[in-house]
């Protein structure tokens, strides 16, 4: 009787092993399975975050680029103003005046004859102010012509760097 509990309670067992054992496979097939889709996510995360550092550094690159960029053409802009600012005070001082190339037909003139006596030709107040606000304006517009220039062909012409 002894012999015959021993043999179901050996079968049972073995019954018991295989059952756990063909688990225990399936269960390592599923996680195997998990973990090689956690490596193909984690693979194509570090690829992105790769890809987003290198956009990051060219957005860097590009942002000190379009900063070197302004400060130049700012400066250049401050000192051009200070120049006209300066001949303007001169101007206004009589330190300097604004040379006026004109010519005078003689032949439709009618004048007396104390021509050399007469003062030289010059502008007016209202046009030499009027020329040193042009000039003001003429290098506003050269200098953000030529800053916009600089930023279009480095920026905006440059390849961008990819989307995610």
């Amino acid at each position: 009787m002894y012999g015959r509990l021993m043999i179901l309670f050996i079968t049972v067992l073995i019954g018991l092993l295989f059952y756990y054992h063909g688990r225990y496979l399936q269960q390592e097939k599923y996680y195997q399975g998990r973990m090689a889709e956690k490596d193909t996510t984690i693979t194509t995360l570090n690829g992105e975050l790769t890809t987003s550092r290198k956009n990051l550094i060219k957005l860097k690159k590009l942002q000190e680029t379009v900063a070197a960029t302004d400060k130049k053409y700012t400066e250049e802009l401050a000192y051009a103003k200070a120049n006209i600012d300066s001949l303007r005070v001169a101007l206004a001082h009589g330190n300097k005046r604004l040379r006026l190339n004109a010519s005078c037909d003689m032949s439709k003139t009618t004048t007396a004859t104390g021509v050399d006596d007469a003062p030289r030709a010059r502008l007016t107040d209202a046009s030499q102010w009027d020329y040193l606000n042009l000039r003001t304006n003429i290098a506003i517009a050269t200098t953000q012509i030529a800053g916009l220039q600089i930023y279009i062909n480095n920026l905006c012409l440059a390849k961008s760097p990819p989307k995610n």
